[in-house]
């Protein structure tokens, strides 16, 4: 068995889903190839951290509020049917622009839509070339999105805001490029770190939470730091997302949850001291 066909049985088999054929072929392949038994230690801490979640429990008065509801909902409808005999051809007209007016905003809304579904793909084949080829992975972002390579005095003024970009992360991680991209969401700057033994971090700082670009990867909510932080899965690595300060980060590539938090912690320490907007333009502090 490969490692490609393993991780595909990963979930099944960590749920003791396979027969016992495949359960023990996946086995003996995790004992002879270190990456994949990685790679199934990455899932169930994972899950751990899942069940460690709490799941919010139900009002006792829901079913009767979304009764009330409907009743409410039923008396609106009939009274609109009552009053639209009395409406004049005007009336109706108006009525008419504005249904006009709600199709195109259905069609933006739809486009809109077809623009995040591109966005989800894309960000799926950097996330399989980050991979193979880390160093080489934000080549299809570029492509994709009119990537411009940026130092960080000028990034500031063309993604409109001041990226917590710091020239060195934990870890021995030093900045080597930092990138404005022009993505369907927003203006997104990304910035690529290196440490010395070649391993890459990508941080991603965007306007909203961007959980679409990780498709159906593992995916769960956990507390990093105190911070409410989206983890996904990515065969040996982590991605992960949360909220700093008025914006998003993300970021990619990172060896397991404790990187992660001591990520979050570190760039979430520098939001606060970051310029407000009206001084975008200026140099930032890094």
């Amino acid at each position: 068995m490969n490692c490609e066909s393993a991780r595909e049985l990963m979930s099944a088999y960590y749920d003791r889903e396979l027969t016992p054929d495949l359960e023990l072929a996946v086995r003996e392949h995790l004992e002879d190839c270190p990456h994949c038994a990685h790679h199934l230690a990455q899932f169930e801490q994972l899950s751990k951290l899942a069940t460690e979640l709490r799941e919010p429990s139900v009002p006792a008065d829901m079913w009767s509020a979304i009764d009330s509801s409907i009743d409410r909902q039923r008396l609106r409808r009939d009274r609109w049917a009552r009053a639209w005999r009395r409406y004049s051809p005007a009336a109706v007209a108006a009525v008419l622009l504005v249904a006009a007016s709600l199709v195109a905003f259905s069609y933006w809304q739809n486009r809109h839509a077809a623009d995040h579904r591109q966005m989800a793909a894309t960000f799926g084949q950097y996330l399989e070339r980050f991979h193979e080829q880390p160093e080489r992975a934000e080549d299809v972002l570029l492509a994709r999105y009119e990537g411009r390579l940026l130092p960080p005095e000028q990034a500031a003024g063309a993604a409109k805001f001041q990226p917590n970009a710091p020239d060195r992360l934990p870890q021995g991680f030093t900045r080597t490029k930092l990138y404005v991209l022009e993505m369907p969401c927003c203006t997104c700057t990304q910035t690529i770190y290196q440490d010395e033994q070649g391993h890459v971090l990508a941080l991603f700082e965007h306007n909203d939470q961007q959980r679409d670009w990780f498709g159906d990867r593992p995916t769960i909510t956990a507390e990093c730091h105190g911070k409410q932080t989206c983890l996904v899965q990515m065969r040996d690595r982590l991605a992960a997302c949360w909220k700093s300060g008025p914006r998003h980060l993300t970021i990619v590539g990172a060896r397991d949850v404790e990187q992660v938090a001591e990520l979050v912690a570190y760039l979430d320490a520098r939001a606060p001291s970051l310029a407000p907007a009206d001084s975008v333009g200026q140099r930032p502090h890094l």
